[in-house]
């Protein structure tokens, strides 16, 4: 049977996840660049491999990211502007 590995720190990087969500979709963004306004996650890529298996984790991770899209759809002004997470799962 193959156990699972500890992943540590989890409840302050989802909760430290959130609060850059929330920071960075409370408004509508103004700059752009080629068209378009790039935000990253703030989770290192260690930590996403590690959670692979963890489908709770992965769970929290993506709906964070989806509500900060929906609040981004709310305020945008123009029709014209579209709003799209992309999520890669196989590396999620």
């Amino acid at each position: 049977m193959k156990r699972r590995a500890k992943v540590r720190g989890v409840r302050r990087r989802l909760k430290r996840l959130r609060m850059y969500v929330d920071e960075q979709t409370h408004s509508f963004p103004t700059t752009f660049h080629d068209g378009y306004w790039h935000n990253k996650i703030p989770i290192d890529q260690p930590f996403l491999l590690s959670v692979e298996e963890n489908s709770r984790i992965q769970k929290a991770i993506i709906e964070a990211m989806v509500e900060g899209s929906s609040r981004l759809v709310r305020l945008r002004e123009e029709e014209r502007f579209r709003v799209v997470v992309l999520i890669d799962l196989p590396s999620l």
